[in-house]
């Protein structure tokens, strides 16, 4: 469980200009196998609070413990998955899937690792292959292996379908659901699109403009698993209604239906 409590991040002035306070005295627990969707205006501090969680930045003030622990650093608990894959255009598909593995595993180990998440992602026939010769999905299948196969606690997981067209995020979406119900790890997602939080989420925290702190948590009791088109019933659409209700002040910069 991760239990985030009164945590806030301003940023050092910079040649004459006033300090950045980018979030304010954010309260919030995580439960283990959880899918938390974090939605918000733009400039709100989404992207401050998942690198908090993943230790690349540091709290000027509050505590963020990681099962009982302060979490300080990166570690190998947590898996990350950015907007854009990150891949090394040098490298197979194989061989960076395989480059979160530790080097002091053995062969047979890691390839058994490595084929078994080339299946999972149905990456087996392109194992060999660049990651630039796949499509912008596939690469962010090959991005999210990479961050699975050291067996997380917790997936971060920064916009991953954002740069991605309608239907193959829509595809992922549903990838993403499928592998969640079978890896059953916590995942913490940030995106701009309320109607991707609502089909992902167990619950939804609604994030207020910068400085951004935490205006409402919805929990989402849509049944499981979740297709498509589940957004054409009325408890969806409700839900909808409600997380804008919430957003309107902060609404121009925030995506509400998915765009081509």
């Amino acid at each position: 469980m991760i239990t985030i409590t009164n945590v806030s991040r301003e940023y050092a002035a910079r040649r004459g200009k006033a300090p950045v306070l980018a979030l304010q005295d954010i309260s919030l627990q995580i439960q283990d196998q959880e899918f938390v969707v974090v939605v918000g205006p733009s400039g709100c501090g989404k992207t401050t609070l998942l690198n908090l969680l993943a230790g690349f930045e540091q709290a000027t003030s509050g505590q963020i413990l990681f099962d009982g622990k302060e979490l300080k650093r990166p570690g190998a608990e947590r898996g990350i998955v950015f907007q854009q894959a990150t891949l090394y255009p040098w490298l197979s598909v194989y061989e960076n899937i395989a480059l979160g593995l530790k080097l002091k595993q053995g062969r047979q180990f890691k390839r058994e690792r490595v084929h078994y998440f080339l299946e999972t992602m149905g990456l087996q026939d392109f194992a060999q292959h660049p990651p630039y010769q796949l499509s912008g999905g596939m690469q962010q299948r090959v991005a999210i292996a990479r961050a699975l196969i050291v067996e997380p606690k917790i997936l971060l997981m920064d916009e991953p379908f954002g740069a991605l067209d309608a239907q193959t995020r829509s595809e992922m979406q549903q990838f993403l659901l499928g592998l969640w119900e079978h890896i059953k790890a916590t995942v913490f997602f940030i995106t701009h699109d309320v109607e991707e939080a609502i089909l992902l989420a167990d619950r939804i925290v609604v994030m207020t403009a910068r400085p951004g702190s935490i205006a409402q948590e919805i929990t989402v009791t849509l049944p499981r698993p979740r297709a498509w088109d589940i957004a054409l019933t009325e408890e969806f659409l409700a839900l909808k209604r409600e997380v804008l209700s919430i957003l309107r002040p902060g609404l121009t910069h925030l995506q509400t239906v998915h765009s081509a």
